[in-house]
């Protein structure tokens, strides 16, 4: 059976009971070590479904091949922290090989003939452009998200992309190069052992050299360590190298057995490599520590296993009903210092940083780069001293709740209340986070009356690995992962949302375990969700503006707050909170979070810009703001319509917040 029909026949399986939970295996000591050393791992199931084929994965993208409407096949990327999906390919000619790493995904596509062209798709832009020049039999390529290679299996010419300079130029003879980190390493055309090209220098060496009857199969490298599938005969074994300790050598991570089924490919990360292993007959799932070399089994032999990707820590494998599992891998070793090799630890402080700050404004950064503070022209009218230091001593041991993890250390900001807000970024290791987990980030401040830990708010800028907001007060802050879930919304389609909205502290659950998603969602709830999306806090004056919400009604404070923002009129007199909220009625309160209540007054016409085939049900004074509505995609209709008048759920409301949120640049 061919490695194509295998990985067919495995991607059509779901995956066993077995493999979820919490596992632990125990790595055998190796040659002339005395630590005892184990691997355990945590599973995060996910809704993410696996689609398609060719699935690929880098950080919070995942690239696959799907076919459209027409039954051709085009190449998707899913954001694995939204969860939309983006067609990236729209045209007739065959596409195959996609690969993606940071947001550059490359693939082959027909040329005619024997020809196949290099292409490639920027996540971040949009732009998609034909790399190579000159047309050829073109084959494999890979990128490390700037730099391209790919090679000719015709004459074994390889090829080197800057996607800065956008040009491409021959860099030698050989087949299945892998860039990273300025450097490609690739078997060589001599005697299919190993070589580095370096880009900067332009010089290529040898790095191992093969015997007679030995071969290189699959490669992959990721800028230290290269691992490969070396073949001896009708055997096998898999090996590392340290390419910066060129003299150390090859390093065996398994003894060699009898070839039996070959199974696709090898994932690797900046500290583990990851490869399917024939186990009695069935696909087992193998890892291995590469700065000590040591292996271990992810998951044990299943027809149901299936590898995605290796992203920081954790295996992406197949979960349940088809869909992404990541498996955490957690390094132990009992050596004089426990737990050295633990992925949660919290950075390490830096000293204190503080500088006098005049009207012209000034920064301060940490000297670990993890806190930057920015202070804007006109903040201050004279010289005011502004300081960040280590705040570990004001916060008291276990003060963390349960689903609380600190992400980075704990700082005191001090400074003068000025003019304008201080623009506080916290950054954090996007390696230890998955990503899935990172819109959950938050700033918060430690509140010395309470001692507990408040949440402040952040934006996540991914790209920069940090999260930011404008501060008002000194005190104490650190950036802190809330991580909520609920039993009744795993595997929802808005599960993703629902949990960013719960961590970020817009929605509750109707329980600590439980959000009822298809609970039907009242006027009162709608109006809190909003208010605290949008930052707003609960008013509760002496008199109330609505007859049928007074001071004893749970949702007081917060409909006054909306009512004072603008948000919610009522009829005049009533409020009607405990009412089901219509669609029509929640997308004018959206429209008017965003500002564009005088835009729809000015909307005359509306029937003209109301596609929908139900739009005669659309109340009159609703229709300018259905219209802005779904022309901002805070709303979608589906083949019957619109359905204005039908209740909103909550796992509905919860989707159109986190668009909102997203629209308003408050994630």
């Amino acid at each position: 059976m061919s490695i194509k029909h295998l990985r067919q026949l495995f991607s059509k399986r779901k995956i066993a009971a077995g493999l979820l939970g919490v596992l632990l295996w125990i790595l055998l000591p190796l040659p002339g070590t005395n630590a005892a050393v184990s691997f355990s791992n945590q599973d995060m199931t996910t809704p993410t479904p696996v689609a398609g084929s060719d699935i690929g994965i880098s950080g919070s993208y995942m690239i696959y091949g799907d076919d459209d409407a027409d039954g051709r096949t085009q190449l998707f990327v899913r954001d694995l922290i939204t969860n939309t999906v983006t067609a990236i390919t729209y045209s007739n000619q065959a596409k195959r090989n996609p690969s993606i790493g940071g947001s550059l995904v490359v693939w082959e596509q027909f040329a005619g003939g024997m020809f196949w062209d290099i292409y490639g798709y920027d996540i971040s832009t949009g732009d998609t452009r034909k790399l190579n020049a000159i047309s050829g039999a073109y084959s494999s390529p890979r990128t490390d998200g700037q730099h391209v290679v790919w090679y000719n299996p015709l004459n074994l010419g390889m090829f080197l992309y800057d996607s800065v300079s956008q040009q491409a130029q021959a860099i030698g003879k050989g087949r299945n190069p892998v860039v990273a980190k300025g450097k490609v390493v690739f078997v060589n055309s001599h005697n299919e052992g190993l070589s580095l090209f370096t880009i900067a220098t332009g010089q290529t060496e040898k790095v191992v050299d093969l015997q007679s009857d030995n071969s290189t199969g699959w490669l992959n490298f990721n800028g230290s360590f290269a691992v490969w599938r070396h073949n001896v005969g009708y055997q096998h074994k898999y090996v590392m190298m340290d390419i910066n300790n060129l003299a150390d050598g090859p390093r065996d991570l398994m003894p060699l057995k009898p070839n039996t089924v070959e199974y696709m490919g090898i994932q690797i990360s900046d500290t583990y490599a990851a490869w399917i292993e024939d186990q009695n007959g069935l696909p087992a799932i193998k890892g291995a520590y590469l700065p000590k070399a040591e292996t271990f089994q992810i998951a044990p032999g299943s027809s149901d296993n299936m590898l995605y990707s290796l992203v920081g820590g954790s295996a992406v494998i197949r979960g349940p009903g088809d869909t992404l599992l990541y498996r955490t891998i957690v390094r132990t070793e009992t050596t004089d210092n426990p737990g050295s090799g633990s992925l949660n630890d919290v950075p390490g402080h830096s000293t204190k940083v503080q500088r006098m700050v005049g009207a012209d404004g000034g920064e301060l950064e940490t000297a670990d780069k993890e806190v930057n503070l920015v202070i804007n022209k006109g903040t201050y009218t004279k010289e005011t001293l502004v300081t960040v230091e280590p705040g570990d001593d004001a916060v008291k041991s276990g003060s963390f709740q349960p689903q609380m993890k600190q992400v980075s250390s704990i700082w005191k900001l001090s400074f003068e209340q000025g003019n304008q807000l201080l623009a506080l970024s916290i950054r954090f290791d996007a390696s230890k986070l998955l990503p899935q987990k990172i819109m959950k980030l938050g700033i918060y401040r430690w509140d010395e009356t309470t001692g507990a830990w408040v949440y402040e708010g952040g934006k996540v800028q991914v790209d920069a690995k940090q999260v930011s907001m404008d501060v008002h007060k000194p005190g104490v802050y650190a950036l802190i992962l809330y991580d909520v879930s609920f039993q009744d919304i795993q595997g929802h389609w808005a599960q993703n949302a629902i949990e960013i909205l719960a961590s970020r502290w817009v929605v509750n659950g109707m329980t600590d375990e439980l959000f009822a998603p298809e609970s039907t969602l009242t006027r009162a709830q709608f109006a809190k969700m909003l208010g605290g999306a949008l930052g707003l806090k609960e008013m509760k004056p002496n008199s109330s503006s609505f007859l049928d919400v007074d001071s004893s009604h749970w949702s007081y404070g917060w409909v006054e707050a909306a009512y004072q923002a603008g948000l919610v009129q009522g009829d005049g007199r009533n409020f009607n909170p405990d009412a089901s909220i219509t669609r029509e009625q929640m997308m004018v309160m959206l429209v008017r979070a965003l500002n564009l209540e005088k835009e729809a007054q000015q909307i005359l016409d509306t029937d003209m810009i109301l596609p929908f085939s139900d739009r005669g049900d659309i109340s009159e004074w609703a229709k300018p703001y259905v219209a802005i509505a779904a022309r901002q995609k805070l709303v979608e209709g589906d083949s019957l319509g619109i359905h204005p008048v039908d209740s909103s759920n909550r796992a509905q409301a919860a989707t159109v917040m986190m668009r909102l949120l997203m629209q308003t640049n408050k994630l």
